[in-house]
């Protein structure tokens, strides 16, 4: 693990994409891998979009480095990692969270 960076995004969560890093992959086979703390609620789904294919994304992880960063989230930040590993096929990788009003980007 390492010093967590940060991403405000539209206000209601902090998160990081920690892998890929990079635009040019030598395989086919990518692990996104970060962590993603809603500032308010909770996160209910995480899923990667990959062009028009979407993967869903394990949250929940450990981070014991995020929570001594944001202590102030408690838990929330603690239990905010995420990790999968799918093929990718060229083109758009977006992360998008589900708080209880459907996916957003």
């Amino acid at each position: 693990m390492h010093t967590p960076n940060v991403i405000f995004v539209a206000g209601d969560y902090l998160f990081n994409v920690d892998s890929p890093t990079r635009a040019g992959q030598d395989s086919r086979k990518v692990l996104v891998e970060g962590w993603l703390i809603p500032k308010h609620g909770r996160l209910l789904n995480l899923r990667v979009r990959n062009n028009a294919t979407y993967h869903k994304i394990a949250h929940g992880q450990r981070r014991p480095d995020v929570g001594l960063v944001y202590k102030q989230f408690g838990e929330a930040a603690t239990n905010s990692g995420f990790s999968a590993s799918l093929e990718f096929d060229d083109g758009e990788l977006a992360l998008e969270a589900d708080f209880g009003n459907g996916f957003v980007q």
